[in-house]
Formats: structure tokens, C-alpha cells, sequence
């Protein structure tokens, strides 16, 4: 039998447009495409919490944020490859 722990937030900031979701440790993280943030759901607190990446000379879109070994997290910048 699998054990999960589903939930609903509501957002400090609903428009942002979260998207791309991944899980590491004991968070979950996702891109929010408007607000070109990061933003973090600590599973244990559920505290949410948003992160403002360095700005470029183009506005950024985040997507696909890939957890990795350690404290590291890869994310595409959307605005500035054509993906997306």
C-alpha cells in the first residue's frame, strides 16, 4: 500500500501561473511562468515560500525545474530558448 499526502493551497500570489512540478527531499518545487519565481512547499510545514531568481535584459517565463544530487535544482528559461 503506497502512503501520499495530498493538499490544497491557496497561493500568496495566485496569478502567477505555477507550472512544472518536481519533488525532492521533503519539498516540492515549481516554476511560476508569470512571476518568474520559484517557488517551494516545504512537505512537512507546508510553508510556502517564493524565490526570485537573478533578472536578465529579457523578462524570464521559468519551466521544468529538475531536482538534482544535493541543494541543486536546473530550470529552464523559457523566454530566452524559444521552448516553451
Amino acid at each position: 500500500m503506497r502512503k501520499y499526502i495530498a493538499f490544497d493551497l491557496e497561493l500568496p500570489t495566485p496569478d502567477r501561473d505555477p507550472h512544472d512540478l518536481t519533488v525532492r527531499s521533503r519539498e516540492c518545487l515549481d516554476a511560476e511562468r508569470n512571476g518568474c519565481c520559484l517557488a517551494k512547499v516545504d512537505a512537512k510545514t507546508f510553508a510556502f515560500t517564493e524565490f526570485t531568481p537573478a533578472r536578465g535584459s529579457v523578462k524570464s517565463r521559468l519551466s521544468s525545474p529538475i531536482a538534482h544530487v544535493g541543494d541543486l535544482v536546473w530550470i529552464e528559461d523559457a523566454a530566452t530558448t524559444g521552448a516553451g
